[in-house]
């Protein structure tokens, strides 16, 4: 029988995604497994946008925080 986890992190709930994704899960099938297991905390609109995002080719379940300070950067030096 499963349990609810009280802790997890974004990147690991990623992973969930990525890997149900791969096995070819679709989102409302994932989110409904995903919320048995963390609960009320996994939201279906982010499982959605993730699996679309696996999908179509990303591999890391990490934040773009590079592109954003890429970006930022490239503002800043036009002003």
């Amino acid at each position: 029988m499963a349990f609810a986890l009280q802790n997890s992190t974004i990147e690991e709930q990623r992973s969930v995604i990525r890997f149900l994704t791969v096995e070819g899960e679709k989102p409302a099938a994932i989110h409904r497994r995903m919320v048995t297991i963390y609960g009320e905390k996994c939201v279906r609109q982010v499982v959605r946008k993730w699996s679309d995002r696996f999908r179509a080719g990303r591999e890391s379940v990490g934040d773009d925080q590079a592109r954003q300070t890429l970006s930022s950067r490239a503002i800043s030096s036009t002003r």
